[in-house]
């Protein structure tokens, strides 16, 4: 259930992107760049570092800032919607990983506390929520395994602060 991917096998056309952006900012300003990453973004961020490596995270990267990212993979029973990336992103490089070259800073939400309604069906949701509480019910299961966990709606703090930051 859990895949067995690669960010950069899975996502590398995402990272080559984002590579050549981070890049040309650089040249262009003459200064690091902060990254920037929402929701997947944010770890994909942390993958783009990952896969070029120290090197280029020193000459290229000032810091790391994610909003409602998911950093943790679901625990091994609940499908990962990553196919295995975050969790391998996780043991190659876990954490703020380049924390003494580059700042990382974590932002979450802690409005919505997850509640499983009756009649709540997952697929439905995107159509027709019958709450902020139970769409959140939905996505904290599928992020953490705990719906009635708290978090911006979408993503759980539980799995939104990068140890480090």
């Amino acid at each position: 259930r859990a895949g067995n991917g690669t960010a950069p096998g899975a996502f590398g056309w995402y990272l080559d992107m984002a590579k050549e952006l981070v890049e040309n900012s650089v040249r262009s300003s003459g200064l690091p760049a902060v990254l920037l990453g929402h929701s997947a973004g944010g770890w994909l961020a942390r993958a783009l570092m990952s896969r070029e490596g120290r090197p280029w995270v020193e000459a290229n990267v000032a810091g790391l800032v994610t909003l409602g990212a998911p950093h943790l993979p679901p625990p091994g029973w609940i499908m990962d919607m990553t196919r295995g990336c975050l969790r391998n992103l996780n043991i190659e490089h876990p954490g703020a990983h380049f924390k003494d070259l580059a700042f990382y800073v974590t932002v979450a939400g802690d409005a919505i506390v997850g509640k499983k309604q009756e009649g709540n069906v997952p697929i439905l949701e995107v159509v027709q929520s019958a709450s902020q509480e139970s769409t959140a019910y939905n996505s904290y299961e599928v992020v953490c395994g705990d719906g009635e966990a708290t978090g911006d709606g979408v993503v759980p703090l539980v799995a939104a602060h990068l140890d480090g930051a």
